[in-house]
């Protein structure tokens, strides 16, 4: 019985020098599963379109509220900033005081999720966290600056991309439609507007970082 007490010590602290592990492996997967969990759980996707005029937004706007996409989660994007409230759209003329495209604040999320995945990693492989601490922060500062410095690059490309594509349907006279929508709801709008003849998709990604304003 004491034997079978000492064992479940072990795999509750795991930290103590005294105890190993029994099955570090799979102690390391749980943490990082434990890890990825932990991630924002309002995170969505969001989908783009363009339209021809407003009265299409506003006809895609009704479709998608059938749906149960709200408010908060539909943006439209027109020149025609009166026609927008006549229209009675949530929206604006550009993409100026709007973090629709926000490519530094996911540079910092992508940038702190690798720093939380090699701690994991490395702090499991081996007794980082009571040995080697100073080596860990370290490692970790240098790891988060690499990847916030690649993911902005990466989304900073990604955001002047779409900010040109978007101002040219703009500039056309056309209005774009941004919609966030649960990852279980993804397919479901898609598959409806899809068969939209005036919705013309654009793109997906992420809202991580990016709310729609209210």
């Amino acid at each position: 019985q004491k034997r079978s007490s000492a064992r479940q010590s072990c795999q509750v602290f795991v930290r103590d020098r005294g105890c190993a592990s029994p099955d570090p492996p799979s102690h390391r997967r749980a943490h990082l599963q434990m890890s990825l969990a932990s991630l924002p759980a309002h995170e969505m996707k969001r989908l783009y379109y363009a339209t021809n005029n407003l009265d299409d937004a506003e006809a895609i706007s009704d479709e998608v509220h059938s749906l149960g996409i709200d408010d908060h989660h539909f943006f439209v994007l027109s020149r025609d900033e009166n026609g927008i409230n006549t229209h009675h759209l949530h929206g604006g003329k550009s993409l100026e005081n709007t973090e629709i495209l926000a490519a530094k604040k996911r540079a910092n999320f992508f940038a702190l999720l690798a720093v939380v995945l090699f701690g994991s990693s490395i702090g499991f492989a081996i007794d980082a966290i009571g040995k080697n601490i100073f080596f860990l922060a370290i490692a970790c500062c240098a790891i988060f600056a690499i990847a916030k410095f690649i993911a902005f690059i990466a989304c900073k490309s990604f955001d002047e991309y779409f900010k040109g594509v978007f101002d040219d349907h703009l500039d056309n006279g056309e209005v774009i439609v941004v919609i966030d929508v649960k990852r279980s709801q993804f397919n479901k709008v898609e598959s409806q507007l899809s068969k939209h003849p005036a919705a013309s998709f654009i793109a997906d990604s992420s809202n991580i970082a990016s709310p729609i304003p209210n």
